[in-house]
């Protein structure tokens, strides 16, 4: 084609008296994207892959070697298009520095640098022309005859061409480590909230830089960015080794936080999750009027407080599939009081906000999702009652359990089922008055006028005596005495407050119940409020909420298999776990053909449709191992027990 029709296909001006190299350079510059981040300083602008892919598409790579070698034959012209696909994002770099440059690419050709083992990393000083590739293979000739500033432009522009590609896994999560100088692409970053150990932003990825596999939603465009300071750096491994123990998603457990990928970017720890409406306080506050008593909405409620004790036993350790899993390890674990369980675990900071509220979770209707493990611990069979209040590092002064505040007292997984029961309380109050009474409640549980300062929580310890015990707040008592007499006939709050008041807001936690009998209970309520001819008297009509009931939680005992990167402490943590080292130009670049579970690295011969675009050429994959880790990433593989 010629510059008219060419400048025509780029969407460009009609300007003849240019070139191809001129007007690709033109059209890249119109298509970079800003990087939207307020943690990077000066201009952070990224070329997206699709605007790549549309850029240097084989018409483009075709008509730039024709107006190169004007003489070249059909089969030389073959030849060089070979070249020059496998280093499209090379040739991007040059271009973009000079037109004129893309005589270098020859150099790249000679010493077989493709775009595979991009970008380069600098030795030590800026103009040395020595450089490891992404690989980690060194390299002392290519750039030894280059000027000095195009050696400088070289590493400079090189990242505009690199924002990384994110793979987000139905069943199986990676973590990614960037160095300092790669482009996010981020087209949205928002600040939301810190508290805890992290910083919370709310984002937008450029559509061409992730592939979502969900079930449950439908393609999300915004995203919750947790960043975790480097000052916190124990904090984030304590995260995401909660998260890695709850393996959310493989159980495929709707209610509890489902981690997409983790990444290290610099000195900085990130997580991503998926974006959420709001929490159960906001949730309240959009739907501040009584609902609706009918027994689809009953048995949507009674599915939500199932849902949160079900994560909540997923965390504890006490899953079927969790036992199974220990019992064939050691089918006497049980035998002995105290077991050999591996490991128990505590989530530690149970309350409304860290209860996240989903208006459409597919076909799910509205969801209530725990989040928030940041405070999640796990011990041994041998210390997971023997944990003391003073190492207990945060937790929520309001729903925190009564043996927090007494001397000598363990803290155990049991501490879960108080600050649970704190919530379904609160949560039973909104049902059957509306968020006023939410707030009446907690306004009388807080302290009278001339105590010292406290938060309102549910217990106090009497003062009078030196051995004082824990009481549960007597407005507590009478509060819950107030709804069993509004609840009634309610087959879904009547059940749940006996149920709080007898086997959750226990004072002590001996004779407070376990999970596995607190799901138990609520099972047991969705039961009869499943059952034919069932009918419940109408409350008045406030909120406009659409929501329907969703089904049971999968209990299914598949494990899948997940794919995560390994994290910077470089060890594993479960008996499941292998490591491996690959590398893939799936971080870079989307297209290559699934090979599940398998992540691979094509060679570099590719083909092209007959349309002018660019298709992979189905040849063999591999796998190669390396030995000096650089912008590639670290898989780990953990692997499903046997059937």
């Amino acid at each position: 084609m010629n510059i008219k029709e060419f400048r025509q296909h780029l969407g460009l001006g009609l300007e003849t008296h240019t070139s191809v190299k001129k007007s690709i350079k033109e059209k890249i510059k119109l298509c970079l994207v800003h990087n939207e981040s307020e943690s990077y300083s000066g201009s952070r602008k990224f070329l997206p892959i699709d605007k790549l892919d549309f850029i240097l598409s084989l018409a483009t790579i075709k008509a730039l070697i024709r107006e190169e070698y004007p003489e070249i034959t059909d089969q030389q012209l073959s030849d060089k298009i070979g070249c020059y696909v496998a280093r499209r994002r090379i040739l991007g770099i040059l271009l973009y520095m000079h037109p004129e440059h893309l005589k270098l690419l020859d150099g790249f050709n000679s010493e077989k640098v493709t775009d595979d083992d991009m970008p380069l990393t600098q030795t030590s000083s800026i103009h040395e022309t020595r450089f490891r590739t992404r690989g980690g293979k060194e390299n002392r000739t290519m750039l030894c005859k280059w000027e000095d500033n195009d050696i400088t432009l070289l590493y400079q522009y090189q990242p505009i061409f690199f924002a990384p590609f994110f793979a987000i896994r139905k069943n199986r999560f990676c973590n990614y480590t960037f160095n300092e100088d790669v482009r996010l692409p981020w087209t949205k970053y928002k600040y939301k909230a810190r508290g805890g150990n992290g910083t919370v932003h709310q984002v937008e990825i450029h559509p061409s830089h992730y592939k979502f596999e969900s079930d449950a939603t439908h393609n999300p465009v915004q995203f919750a960015l947790k960043e975790i300071p480097t000052s916190e750096v124990d904090a984030y491994h304590q995260e995401l080794l909660a998260l890695e123990k709850a393996f959310p998603q493989i159980q495929k457990e709707k209610h509890l936080i489902k981690l997409l990928l983790t990444f290290r970017h610099g000195h900085k720890y990130y997580f991503l999750f998926e974006w959420a409406d709001g929490n159960l306080e906001e949730y309240w506050n959009r739907y501040p009027e009584t609902p609706e008593h009918t027994v689809e909405r009953s048995i949507w409620m009674a599915r939500q407080c199932s849902g949160l004790a079900t994560a909540v036993k997923r965390i504890h350790g006490l899953a079927t599939w969790q036992r199974e899993q220990r019992e064939r390890s050691d089918p006497s674990f049980l035998a002995v009081p105290g077991g050999k369980e591996k490991e128990w675990g505590r989530h530690g900071d149970i309350k409304p906000s860290n209860i996240l509220w989903f208006s459409s979770y597919g076909k799910e209707g509205s969801l209530f999702v725990l989040s928030d493990l940041g405070l999640t611990r796990y011990h041994s069979s041998l210390t997971r009652s023997r944990v003391s209040p003073t190492s207990i590092d945060g937790c929520t002064e309001v729903y925190r359990p009564p043996e927090m505040d007494m001397p000598g007292q363990y803290i155990c997984s049991k501490y879960d089922i108080w600050s649970l029961g704190c919530v379904f309380l609160e949560l039973c109050t909104w049902w059957l008055g509306g968020l006023s009474s939410v707030r009446e409640f907690e306004d009388q549980r807080a302290p009278e006028p001339g105590k010292i300062i406290e938060e309102p929580k549910y217990f106090f310890i009497p003062e009078e005596t030196h051995s004082a015990q824990p009481q549960l707040k007597l407005v507590v008592v009478e509060w819950i005495k107030t709804l069993r007499s509004i609840a009634k006939g309610d087959l879904f709050a009547e059940p749940m407050l006996d149920l709080i008041e007898n086997s959750m807001l226990v004072v002590n936690k001996h004779d407070r119940s376990a999970i596995d009998r607190v799901c138990a209970e609520i099972s047991r309520i969705i039961e009869q409020l499943q059952k034919p001819g069932i009918s419940i008297n109408l409350c008045s009509i406030s909120t406009t909420s659409n929501d329907l009931a969703d089904n049971d939680s999968d209990e299914s005992g598949n494990l899948g298999l997940v794919h995560r990167y390994e994290n910077d402490k470089n060890k594993t943590t479960s008996l499941m776990v292998e490591t491996l080292v690959q590398h893939t130009h799936r971080y870079w670049d989307p297209r290559s053909p699934g090979r599940e579970p398998r992540l691979a690295i094509a060679n570099s011969s590719n083909t092209s449709s007959a349309d002018g675009e660019l298709t992979d050429s189905g040849s063999d994959y591999k796998e190669e191992k390396l030995s000096v880790p650089s912008l590639h990433s670290n898989i780990r593989c953990i692997k499903p027990p046997d059937p």
